[in-house]
């Protein structure tokens, strides 16, 4: 299997790593293919993720600073 490297925002890793932990994955690459399968199972859009990935990386550092921000919100009232 192909091996395969993500870049992401430092605010994004921490809510992929909040989130998996929240989630009581194992690993990071558990979380991530959890993730995907459920993707595929789910057939969602993506509608709001494809515009994202157009924006300039300001903005979308900007998106991700405020979905960290949301997600530290919703785990610390028992959410997540």
């Amino acid at each position: 299997m192909p091996f395969r490297c993500l870049r992401t925002s430092p605010d994004l890793d921490a809510a992929i790593l909040l989130r998996q932990a929240s989630l009581g994955y194992p690993s990071l690459a558990s979380y991530l293919r959890g993730l995907i399968r459920q993707d595929i199972y789910q057939l969602p859009s993506h509608r709001l993720s494809r515009i994202i990935a157009s924006d300039p990386p300001w903005k979308r550092d900007a998106i991700d600073a405020a979905l960290l921000r949301h997600l530290v919100d919703s785990v610390s009232r028992g959410g997540g």
